[in-house]
């Protein structure tokens, strides 16, 4: 036990001597007034405090002889005092929450030479209303100027890639901003709920627009989306109650899950041929789309993406309508919502589908595509069909929307459609059907489908 005491005690004293060996590292920030400074490595200064009360701070440039290079993380947060400041062109960086909840600064002059504004560096600034950002900016951080809620004006640098997420989030009085062309990202919530923003330009070299940028924009009344964009995020545009005019372009291959949700205005909605999925709820409650083509190059549609409303007393638009191409993810939603929906050309060359129930009557279903020429387009258009070597029996059914009509002899006439459910009468064998031509008429056109089970 004394052995093992000893042993324990001559440990303690080696690390002990070992401390006292080693050089002791120490920082404190230096003073200059009414600032604390640290000195870089490379012979600048960083202001780490701002101490003093005044309204009006003009940062200094230099500090015993060295430049000022860097205003520190929270150097001047929740400085209530602060009216103005004047930033000086030695200024490089400006480091995260810097002017964070500086509730009465109204006016900050950014001299040409800053590269850097941070996250949240004036953020909350609540009675800031003007910006200028120099020229001399590449980079503004996430939520840079988030919830100044009087901030009019914004003048952007050319040199900027990235708008941040969150970076002009809830100002609420933000009217107008022009993007720089030289901005290829504007990510998450970064014009989230803008109330009053009225019109926005996205030029065209942008390729990524995060989730909820533009949700709640309320007063934002068109959009036109650059072709360089492939996706566009959950709740970009949500919530946009004045947007009436969307421009997609073909570019686009996923419109994300509530992207247009709650686009009151809303009336019209065009899906280029190059979108491929539809999430959920993307157009939802945009009560007055009345209508949607959707193409047959998507290949899903989420849950209640067209067609719906929060009315859960009346939870579809009324007379709202489908048109779409057979056997397509967009043919799917309508028949499993039960939406009206109408078939249209769909390719170059007649193409026939057909299924075979497995129910007594020997339902066949098929597909007319006409590859010229739209047959649900006219509503006086009608489909003539000429059944040949059907037998001794002298009617067949043809329904079309679940609706029926008997017809006798070989020439049947329809309403306007295109897909049809022949179904024999029990006792007609099925070598009856098998092989049964059909020619359909329409104006000068003649079309003509073999019928093989």
């Amino acid at each position: 036990m004394k052995k093992r005491i000893t042993s324990i005690i001559a440990a303690i004293l080696m690390i002990v001597s070992i401390v006292n060996i080693l050089p002791v590292i120490t920082a404190s920030a230096e003073d200059y007034g009414d600032y604390n400074y640290t000195i870089l490595d490379d012979e600048t200064i960083k202001i780490t405090k701002y101490n003093g009360n005044a309204s009006d701070v003009d940062i200094p440039n230099i500090i015993d002889d060295k430049k000022v290079t860097i205003i520190g993380q929270q150097a001047f947060t929740n400085l209530d005092s602060l009216i103005s400041v004047t930033i000086p062109n030695t200024i490089t960086t400006i480091e995260y929450a810097a002017f964070y909840h500086c509730d009465n600064l109204a006016d900050v002059s950014l001299s040409n030479g800053v590269s850097t504004i941070g996250n949240s560096a004036f953020e909350d600034c609540k009675s800031l209303t003007d910006i200028t950002v120099p020229d001399s900016v590449t980079s503004i951080g996430n939520y840079a100027f988030a919830w100044c809620i009087s901030l009019e004006n914004v003048t952007l640098p050319d040199g900027i890639t990235s708008i941040g997420a969150g970076t002009f989030r809830d100002c609420d009085a933000l009217t107008t901003i022009t993007i720089p062309d030289s901005v290829t990202t504007i990510e998450s919530f970064a014009f989230y709920r803008c109330h009053k923003l009225t019109s926005v330009t996205i030029p065209d070299n942008v390729i990524s627009i995060g989730n909820s940028a533009f949700e709640d924009c309320s007063n934002l009344a068109s959009i036109t989306i650059p072709n360089g964009i492939t996706i566009i995020g959950e709740y970009v545009f949500a919530w946009c109650k004045n947007l009436s005019n969307v421009t997609i372009p073909n570019s686009v291959t996923s419109i994300g899950a509530g992207a247009f949700r709650n686009c009151d205005a809303l009336t019209t909605i065009t899906i280029p041929d190059s979108v491929t999925s539809i999430d959920d709820y993307a157009f939802y409650n945009c009560d007055r789309i009345k209508s949607v083509i959707i193409p047959k190059s998507v290949e899903s549609v989420g849950d209640y993406a067209f067609g719906y409303r929060s009315d859960e007393s009346i939870p579809k638009v009324k007379d709202f309508k489908i048109k779409c191409y057979a056997d397509t993810a967009g043919e799917k939603y309508a028949v499993e919502n039960e939406f009206d929906y109408s078939l249209i050309k769909g390719s170059a060359q007649l193409k026939y589908q057909l299924r075979v129930n497995d129910n007594e009557t020997t339902d066949v279903r098929f597909v007319l595509i006409a590859d010229e020429q739209d047959i649900i387009a006219a509503d006086s258009a009608s489909v003539n069909a000429t059944i040949k070597d059907y037998g001794d029996t002298d009617s067949i059914v043809i329904k079309r929307a679940y609706r029926s009509i008997m017809a006798s002899g070989k020439t049947i006439t329809a309403d306007t459609g295109k897909v049809f459910l022949i179904g024999k009468f029990i006792g007609i064998p099925d070598d009856m059907i098998n092989g049964i031509t059909a020619h359909f008429t329409l104006g000068e056109n003649t079309y003509e489908i073999t019928i093989i089970i």
